[in-house]
């Protein structure tokens, strides 16, 4: 298969049956799928390598859905870090590669398209232009939403109210039924708590990782070392890392190629329980959804008042 044009973005992502690279280019009507092998001109001992990684997922997930172990699991996501070191490696810095998440919408302005690293790389012209810029593996939503029905003289569209709208105007038996159980502290940050998200990026002082946990009342995003009991030898090169990049702007390939693969180590060192992002795609996947908000706002308000500590102690009361 031909492209229409050259990807700017490219995902690293595991699936069932398929070639493990996704176009995530900034395109409303781009393709979403995954690319095919050959597509970017990748070496062929890397687009192997991919082949295997993609095939070590299907082998050990089978059809449990779930990994044999937490080691295998930590094996099969520091190996994806240095794979996407090295597919940027090769596809160069017109194009980021993106690991282990991308970024939350499916429909973003156009920026154009990367340059052809590479003449491996087939281009579609013509009529196959067309055929191939036509939207696939997505699907199209035309028309209006929240109406059933066309509109007809002197219809007045209502836009369906968001999940987060349903929320708040919930009656308090309905909310009650709906949110029995839930767990305020599940979404709210806590004194002591670790980071189950980290991102590697350089800084002017201190760490290159910064908490990207999608809790509400989070006070910092800065993150101890100490914390994450990394190594002191790891804790070296990350500082050696951000100093070497942070004053650089714009940051070239070998930042991108080397930050992949300091991630997998990070991702190592701190187990398959914590998410190491690099680069970060979209802050927005690390900060609370509205609904949660919604959510613990209105848990909060229905909590009953504790009743007023008094201010002396009670003199009937005897030890």
């Amino acid at each position: 298969m031909a492209l229409d044009a050259f990807p700017t973005r490219v995902l690293l992502m595991q699936e069932y049956g398929c070639f493990p690279l996704w176009d995530r280019s900034p395109s409303p009507d781009r393709r979403v799928g995954p690319f095919d092998p050959g597509n970017l001109g990748l070496s062929a001992a890397l687009e192997a390598r991919l082949t295997a990684w993609n095939g070590l997922f299907e082998q050990h997930m089978g059809s449990t859905f779930e990994w044999p172990s937490p080691e295998e699991q930590l094996a099969f996501l520091v190996q994806g870090h240095l794979l996407a070191g090295e597919v940027q490696a090769e596809l160069g810095i017109s194009v980021l590669v993106l690991y282990p998440e991308d970024d939350a919408a499916l429909s973003r302005v156009p920026a154009g398209a990367a340059p052809v690293p590479n003449s491996n790389v087939v281009l579609c012209h013509g009529p196959a232009l067309d055929r191939a810029r036509a939207p696939h593996d997505v699907t199209t939503v035309t028309g209006v939403q929240g109406v059933m029905g066309p509109l007809g003289p002197g219809s007045r569209f209502v836009p369906r109210p968001s999940i987060a709208e349903q929320m708040q105007r919930m009656p308090d038996s309905e909310f009650d039924a709906l949110t029995r159980g839930a767990d305020i502290s599940r979404h709210v940050w806590k004194l002591g708590q670790l980071p189950t998200r980290i991102l590697l990026e350089a800084q002017e002082h201190g760490m290159p990782l910064l908490d990207r946990t999608p809790l509400l009342e989070r006070p910092s995003d800065r993150v101890d070392a100490a914390v994450l009991g990394l190594p002191e030898a790891l804790v070296r090169r990350l500082r050696n890392w951000s100093a070497r990049w942070w004053p650089e702007a714009p940051r070239d390939l070998r930042y991108l190629v080397d930050g992949h693969t300091l991630a997998a180590e990070v991702h190592e060192a701190v187990g398959s329980q914590v998410t190491v992002l690099f680069p970060e795609a979209d802050e927005q996947r690390s900060l609370p959804s509205i609904e949660v908000k919604v959510l613990v706002d209105r848990l909060r308000a229905r909590q009953p008042t504790p009743p007023p500590v008094p201010l002396h102690p009670d003199p009937s009361h005897r030890l």
